[in-house]
């Protein structure tokens, strides 16, 4: 039996008034064909607050409605430059693993 396991994490910032998401999501597709394998796949839509941003790195971090704080790395730092800390934004979270 061979087994691979590919995960990946996709993370997007977007400001409160855009066009809102179902707040979570998840689904399980399995693969076509005689051997057995499948996707799981995960969204979460949360409204955060912005505790600081780090355009050295680039990352921000953010405080939860639960009061939980993270941090995430930003791919390109130019997606920082309209926020500033104490500002309110849509973080949406899409995971997903596969063979």
């Amino acid at each position: 039996m061979t087994f691979r396991y590919y995960e990946s994490l996709v993370s997007a910032i977007s400001a409160p008034g855009a066009a809102a998401k179902a707040p979570a999501s998840a689904g399980i597709t399995r693969t076509p064909g005689a051997k057995p394998g499948g996707t799981i796949s995960q969204q979460l839509t949360a409204t955060v607050t912005i505790q600081a941003i780090d355009p050295k790195v680039p990352s921000v971090t953010v405080k939860t409605a639960d009061g939980n704080t993270l941090s995430f790395k930003v791919d390109d730092k130019k997606n920082l430059d309209k926020y500033k800390a104490g500002d309110k934004s849509r973080h949406d979270v899409h995971a997903g693993a596969g063979d």
